[in-house]
């Protein structure tokens, strides 16, 4: 079983799937969005030891919110010279369309 939602635990997610992984709750953990904010994150976990904080997934919903729109997505916070004007993109196009169909 594959473990998720371990985003908004930031720095302290590899404490938190090491538990479940050694608890046998989990035999996997898996990575979602924190993956767009902090892609060497597996790494830093196996080499250091931790994961940088300055690093880390804010749970700020951004790049939830580009996918529902159905834009490309990516860390609208740690990317932002790229992915803030597709947010905005994505966000006045679903408006556009929302107001098309009242």
């Amino acid at each position: 079983m594959v473990g998720n939602g371990y985003s908004w635990l930031r720095q302290f997610l590899p404490y938190a799937g090491a538990a479940n992984l050694a608890a046998k709750w989990r035999s996997f953990v898996g990575l979602g969005r924190s993956s767009f904010a902090y892609p060497d994150a597996p790494y830093d976990i196996l080499s250091r030891g931790a994961m940088d904080p300055a690093k880390c997934c804010v749970a700020c919903s951004k790049c939830t919110q580009i996918m529902r729109d159905h834009g490309r997505t990516g860390c609208v916070i740690r990317d932002s010279e790229i992915y803030a004007p597709l947010y905005k993109e994505a966000r006045e196009d679903a408006s556009r369309r929302e107001h098309s169909f009242q």
